[in-house]
């Protein structure tokens, strides 16, 4: 991915105000590391990733997808259930994780 392409992202979310954490992950799993629940959690991964909190069919789910699409078009992204999701919130929210790989 390109340095630009990475930097307009974070900006995007800035300004959305989501939430998110840019972590390194050397020999952990998504489900021990960001406490994701489903297929491919226990899978060992290496790498920069990044795990961003969006409500399930929100206009900022939207946006982000089409951001995702625009701006890290080889990026392979995993959707989870948030592990933060409170009990008395109807809204779902949802964790999307995705590599930032370090290409140049």
């Amino acid at each position: 991915m390109k340095a630009i392409k990475v930097a307009l992202f974070f900006e995007m979310m800035k300004n959305m105000m989501i939430q998110y954490s840019c972590d390194e992950l050397q020999g952990t799993t998504f489900r021990s590391h960001f406490g994701a629940v489903g297929l491919g959690d226990a899978q060992e991964r290496n790498g920069f990733f990044l795990a961003a909190y969006i409500t399930d069919n929100s206009v900022s789910q939207d946006i982000f997808m089409d951001w995702v699409r625009m701006y890290l078009d080889d990026a392979v992204v995993y959707k989870y259930d948030s592990p933060y999701q409170e009990k008395d919130v109807p809204e779902k929210e949802l964790m999307y994780i995705i590599e930032i790989k370090n290409e140049d």
